[in-house]
């Protein structure tokens, strides 16, 4: 508070009240270091992590922000109208196609490998009985084996993509059991000493967020001040000049009556 108050900033009452808020906040922390010391259980779980396990938190938090940029993805591409021609729908930079084009991809080829099965056993047959007739059923097996060919093609990255959500959906799960262990893990191993280090350094944080608070209201009625100021009082250089003109040329109307030309 000291240290506070010479800056001119805030006054007395607003370092006190951010002191005072500051300490209820931590009312229940500080009653159990005064009864049971400097405890690693009054540290959250996040901040174990992040103190203890730093690349598993940072692991997390990068799929996390994958999982949501996957999700926007697909979500984006279903907003497409249900107007719209699924035969028109084009594949998107991304590579991710809207729930019914990825349907009517799926059901073009289970039609054409059925009647690929079907083709192909015509096709035994007709080697033995009909060896003309078995030129026009390759025909049309490779015709279908390409149309196959083309869907597996604009589905492969809409699959790949799925399959990554899928995974990293469940890595997420997964590591979320884990951090669990390594968190009760972390707490075991964390001295006092550690402990206090980490508790001091996490309400220091919340001081300062709370005097900060009251600096961003002094700089909001600042920017406010000033901008009433320059409202009220600003003159634009284009407007200096074209009173200056206006000027000029009433004073030239003064001596062009006075019989100064």
């Amino acid at each position: 508070m000291t240290a506070l108050l010479p800056e001119n900033l805030l006054s007395i009452y607003q370092v006190r009240g951010a002191m005072a808020s500051n300490f209820k906040q931590h009312e229940a922390d500080l009653k159990s270091i005064a009864n049971s010391g400097w405890n690693a259980e009054l540290i959250p779980d996040e901040e174990i992590l992040e103190s203890q396990f730093p690349e598993v938190l940072a692991s997390l938090k990068k799929d996390a922000a994958k999982i949501t940029e996957l999700e926007a993805l697909f979500a984006a591409a279903n907003e497409t109208s249900e107007d719209d021609n699924e035969d028109e729908q084009e594949e998107s930079e991304s590579g991710v196609l809207p729930k019914p084009q990825v349907k009517a991809l799926k059901d073009a080829k289970k039609e054409n490998n059925g009647q690929l099965r079907d083709l192909k056993k015509e096709l035994k047959f007709a080697k033995k009985e009909d060896p003309a007739g078995s030129l026009q059923l390759e025909a049309e097996i490779e015709k279908l084996t390409t149309a196959n060919s083309v869907i597996d093609a604009k589905l492969e990255q809409h699959t790949a993509l799925e399959k990554e959500l899928k995974e990293l959906k469940a890595g997420i799960k997964e590591a979320e059991k884990k951090k669990e262990d390594l968190v009760d893990a972390a707490r075991e191993k964390i001295t006092p000493e550690e402990a206090k280090e980490l508790i001091e350094a996490r309400f220091k944080q919340h001081m300062v967020a709370s005097y900060a608070h009251y600096l961003r209201q002094l700089v909001t009625q600042i920017v406010k001040a000033v901008e009433s100021l320059h409202n009220k009082y600003a003159v634009t250089v284009k407007d200096i000049l074209t009173n200056r003109d206006q000027q000029e040329a009433l004073l030239n109307d003064f001596l062009v009556e006075l019989g100064y030309e």
